[in-house]
């Protein structure tokens, strides 16, 4: 789970910098999705408001940066519901896929001003649409696919789930001995921190 954490924060922070934000922030198309003038945060400024968001005081990466934390937790909300049931490679491929197809284009459609449920003023403060339901309803998805935990009291299911973790499932930190895994976690310790980092320089640069 730690190592699936880790790795969603990464991915997240990627995703949201490289294209992210300006599919839910960019100038609607249609009410659907933004496009793609604002890629790795293109004429988002940091002297003055992102005109198509509603915090009408805070400076355009500020509001991107705020933003990042919700669209990188999202898909991590998800791993409680299979809790080390699902293979790493099929955990990656659904952080990298499910933001496209579900939180990217709700949040444009909610928290873009020209979102087409916006438009019919639907209002969503504090991410009970965008963040809970979607999650939730995913979570709920995921758990009827994936094989539930009751089968792993039959002596058929004690033998799979003994299996499987040997293949995917990772000993606490405290208790790896392998050097190399010690780097890979902190690998994505750097990754996922690091286009934070590049927000956080923006800003200062605000301030000087």
């Amino acid at each position: 789970m730690l190592m699936q954490t880790l790795t969603g924060l990464a991915i997240g922070s990627l995703l949201w910098f490289a294209i992210g934000f300006t599919l839910t922030f960019g100038p609607s198309q249609g009410g659907l999705i933004g496009n793609l003038n604002h890629v790795f945060l293109l004429d988002v400024g940091i002297d003055c408001c992102y005109p198509l968001s509603t915090a009408t005081s805070l400076p355009g990466i500020l509001f991107a940066g705020f933003q990042m934390m919700f669209a990188l937790m999202v898909p991590v909300i998800v791993t409680g519901a299979w809790a080390e049931r699902m293979e790493f490679k099929a955990f990656a491929w659904f952080t990298l896929v499910w933001p496209f197809l579900v939180y990217y284009p709700l949040a444009h459609w909610i928290w873009n001003m020209n979102g087409w449920l916006a438009a019919y003023g639907v209002l969503d403060f504090a991410g009970g649409l965008t963040i809970h339901t979607s999650t939730g309803v995913a979570a709920l998805v995921v758990s009827s696919i994936l094989a539930g935990r009751m089968k792993g009291h039959t002596s058929i299911g004690k033998k799979r789930r003994k299996r499987i973790s040997k293949k995917t499932q990772h000993q606490p930190l405290l208790a790896l001995k392998n050097v190399d895994t010690y780097s890979i976690y902190l690998i994505y310790l750097l990754i996922s921190f690091f286009f934070s980092l590049l927000l956080l320089l923006r800003l200062l640069f605000l301030l000087l």
